[in-house]
């Protein structure tokens, strides 16, 4: 299914398989847009244009129970799709942002607060203020890092989304245009 897409080889391998994986869990009986987006790609590769693509597409699925409303509401079912694997994408990034970040913090503030007590036993605990603080250092870097790789994470998911919710959009607007 992934094929499906034009621009697969360009998205983040992880991200479309999420959200290839749910247009399949969420794949609607009978033969629609899914179906239709299948046969009109491999058509494509006859190097047909695209009206003709769509129209000769659509004479076959018409065969099977196929009609031009029924085509554009199975595709916006798969934007619903799509839409609520980003709702559930956004929770999962919060919770790591809660997770690996806001913890992180967490242990900085205990840190410092420890960092206060050794200081009144200055002669006996300086082993360990140097210590805590070498962690605090630490835990800046790594919160930056887990910040990093979540951003980037989001981004290409945010790409990979954009893509696929556009192109079926596009698809939408070609049944509207040639069917």
């Amino acid at each position: 299914m992934r094929k499906m897409f034009k621009d697969a080889a360009k998205l983040d391998p992880k991200s479309l398989n999420s959200l290839v994986s749910a247009l399949e869990q969420n794949n609607l009986q009978g033969f629609d847009y899914i179906e239709f987006k299948q046969s009109t790609v491999a058509i494509d590769a006859m190097n047909l244009d695209k009206e003709t693509a769509i129209k000769s597409t659509f004479a076959t699925a018409s065969t099977m129970g196929l009609t031009k409303s029924k085509l554009p509401d199975s595709a916006k079912h798969y934007i619903k799709v799509l839409n609520n694997e980003k709702d559930q994408f956004d929770l999962a990034l919060k919770g790591q942002v809660k997770k690996k970040i806001d913890s992180k913090k967490d242990q900085v503030n205990q840190l410092k607060s420890l960092i206060k007590q050794y200081q009144d036993q200055i002669k006996q605990l300086q082993e360990e203020i140097d210590k805590s603080e070498r962690i605090i250092a630490n835990a800046d870097e790594d919160m930056q890092s887990a910040k990093n790789r979540i951003e980037e994470t989001k981004s290409k998911f945010e790409t990979a989304f954009q893509s696929v919710v556009g192109e079926i959009k596009e698809d939408i607007d070609h049944f509207k245009q040639y069917l």
